[in-house]
């Protein structure tokens, strides 16, 4: 599966053997993070409130998908560190290669939606700011 292989020193191995504990913990934050974004969306969606404010259902799917992405960036980190302490080699990527990853697309979209929902609140901050007649007409109709 992979064409070239870099051999690791032993004090990157020892690294990577006391380092796996950190990735654990980060991959049970991350699984924590997803369930509570799952029930918070299920509360979100349930309330009718959603309507009225749309960017708290976005910004918890942004939540979601990176809770996700760090969940399963951990599990493959951990995968790959178990790899290094049993052979003390790592397989060399290229970054097509290490795209090809679920967790960095679920990461990618968490970002893009956050920033997303920020430059809306800020635009909504922003008319409120230079029209405020506009916004207060606008804000009564929801």
């Amino acid at each position: 599966m992979c064409e070239s292989y870099e051999i690791l020193s032993d004090s990157a191995i020892e690294f990577e053997q006391a380092s796996i504990k950190w990735k654990y913990i980060s991959g049970c934050l991350g699984i924590i993070g997803t369930i509570i974004n799952i029930f918070q969306l299920i509360i979100l969606i349930s309330w009718q409130g959603y309507k009225k404010f749309p960017e708290y259902v976005f910004l918890a799917v942004a939540d979601f998908c990176t809770t996700l992405g760090i969940a399963g960036r951990s599990l493959f980190q951990i995968n790959l560190s178990s790899s290094i302490a049993e052979i003390g080699m790592v397989c060399m990527q290229t970054t097509v290669s290490c795209a090809r990853n679920s967790d960095l697309w679920f990461r990618l979209a968490g970002s893009v939606l956050a920033t997303l929902i920020l430059v809306i609140i800020g635009l909504q901050k922003v008319s409120c700011a230079f029209w405020p007649f506009w916004y207060k007409r606008q804000s009564e109709y929801k």
